[in-house]
């Protein structure tokens, strides 16, 4: 590291200056005194008057030294309230430097916290739909155990299908019911988790936007390469919502609307390299597609990415996409959303779709009759067509 020869070069200057103005001080002072002797001894008035001009002069220089030392203290307290004003700014600057460190730690120990709990979650979740099929082959057999014994007690036909129909009944509406409701509790908490994670991130990036988190389903999952035409037609439906957006009641529009995938720029881009952001868009931007008309009343920023399960041969098994979206209305024309938050997004939406695959897995072993071919037929038709 190179000495710093400016501040000794500078102390050294004004050691001189001062030493130079002592000196001269000093000599103005003694000539002074001197030329006063001369002037009470000489009875010459030449002499006088030349004495009298050496006191003026000498008067001068001292009256120009006191005006020199006055300008000089105002301009050195002037610099050192400057230096105070910029060693103020900096502790100011240091303690936001530390606030945002601490928020930063916070943040990204509460992030492993998060995903802790997300894992948890899928783990309990699981078990409970585990748990749910097996009570559910457990109330198949008991209703074939019931049915031999009706048989077996004389029972006519007719008597036995309308029994047989109706236990069917009553434990399909059981079970689906509570698959419904372990579907709409864990999506809560990954959402809930993810929205956390997605806030508390753009606050050490010095934003405070509130984060709306939504899974748009599709109608039936599709293989991407599959020859299912999912792409040009209304496919697409808005399945659940973060639990504190939807208590605000602002926007409830689950599956009220049916969107094609062709027609949104973040199904489109996420089909293609697994997510989509963007900025700062509205209704009037050139290059973002959004067939809600209105959305930029909501949001104009967003992030979506994909639900899906890998499969043989490099397809992918679609659910559905995993949507954040912000309404920046503070940080004009700031890049909110970035590359980074599609970890926090793709964390949920691989969690999600562990459990979507154990559901579309196990749906056999729940169901009785073929009223609902599959859950995700059972979830839009039975639960919230209806919302």
């Amino acid at each position: 590291m190179r000495p710093d020869n400016t501040k000794d070069s500078t102390d050294k200057d004004k050691i001189a200056i001062r030493w130079i103005k002592d000196i001269i001080s000093w000599v103005i002072a003694v000539g002074g005194l001197v030329v006063g002797i001369i002037g009470l001894v000489s009875k010459s008035d030449f002499e006088k008057k030349v004495v009298y001009t050496v006191i003026i002069i000498d008067s001068l220089i001292l009256i120009g030294l006191g005006i020199y030392m006055a300008v000089a203290y105002y301009d050195k307290r002037l610099i050192i309230k400057e230096k105070d004003n910029n060693i103020l700014k900096c502790k100011h600057k240091l303690e936001e430097l530390e606030i945002n460190h601490s928020e930063q730690t916070r943040a990204y120990l509460l992030l492993g916290a998060n995903c802790n709990y997300m894992v948890s979650t899928l783990q309990k979740f699981l078990n409970r739909l585990y748990d749910l099929t097996q009570r559910s082959l457990d109330g198949t057999d008991s209703i074939k155990k019931q049915e031999s014994d009706m048989r077996d007690h004389g029972y006519s036909e007719k008597e036995i299908t309308q029994k047989t129909i109706a236990m069917a009944q009553e434990k399909e509406d059981n079970i689906s019911n509570d698959l419904y409701d372990d579907y709409k509790r864990f999506l809560s908490n990954i959402l809930g988790k993810t929205q956390d994670n997605i806030e508390k991130y753009l606050k050490t990036k010095g934003y405070d936007l509130d984060v709306s988190i939504t899974i748009k389903q599709l109608l039936e999952p599709v293989f991407q390469n599959g020859d299912i035409d999912y792409m040009s037609k209304p496919y697409v439906y808005t399945a659940f919502r973060d639990s504190k957006t939807w208590m605000k009641k602002i926007r409830k529009e689950v599956a009220q609307r049916k969107y094609t995938i062709n027609k949104n720029s973040d199904f489109i881009h996420c089909l293609s390299k697994g997510y989509y952001i963007f900025n700062n868009k509205t209704t009037d931007s050139k290059d973002y597609c959004n067939e809600n008309s209105e959305f930029d009343k909501y949001y104009n920023c967003g992030m979506t990415t994909m639900i899906y399960s890998p499969k043989e041969k490099s397809d992918r098994y679609i659910y559905g996409f995993l949507a954040c979206d912000v309404m920046n209305d503070k940080y004009a024309n700031e890049e909110i959303l970035d590359a980074e938050i599609t970890n926090f997004l793709d964390i949920a939406a691989y969690i999600i779709s562990i459990y979507f695959d154990n559901i579309d897995f196990n749906w056999v072993f729940c169901k009785i009759s073929d009223r609902y071919k599959t859950f995700w037929n059972m979830v839009y038709s039975k639960y919230l067509v209806a919302i």
